[in-house]
């Protein structure tokens, strides 16, 4: 059960994808969240995965709290690892750095991974569309 509410926002695009693998559907915030569903659905060294699972507290160098929460957790090969999910773009913009921060810093404490994942890894070559095909096919 997701910690906060998707909901639209903004230039946001929000909806359901309905996963065989969980038996449920799972909420999105955007394009790229849902297209990177599909990845973990034909994964096989993925056996679960959660949006918005948790929500993480951490006081940074500027002294002030800031709160963060990952867009999935999934279990891969039996371990735990938070995902951030981002266009390429805003890699360097500064939410996104803190963002990065507390979930690496996070994950290295609580014996989890961190993976930062872009448009560039989700929509780079063919995979995706293999997958998508895969699906329309009888």
């Amino acid at each position: 059960m997701p910690v906060r509410a998707i909901k639209k926002s903004g230039s946001s695009f929000v909806g359901s994808f309905p996963s065989f693998k969980l038996g449920k559907t799972v909420r999105y915030e955007s394009t790229l969240e849902r297209d990177f569903f599909y990845f973990l659905e034909f994964d096989s060294a993925v056996s679960s995965y959660e949006a918005q699972p948790f929500s993480i507290q951490a006081t940074l160098d500027d002294g002030k709290v800031h709160k963060y929460t990952p867009d999935l957790l999934i279990i891969q090969n039996d371990l735990p690892v938070i995902i951030e999910i981002k266009p390429s773009s805003y890699i360097k913009k500064v939410d996104t750095l803190r963002q990065i921060e507390i979930g690496s810093n996070w994950a290295a404490e609580n014996n989890h991974r961190f993976l930062l994942i872009t448009d560039n890894e989700i929509r780079q070559g063919t995979k995706l569309d293999e997958i998508a095909l895969s699906l329309l096919s009888p």
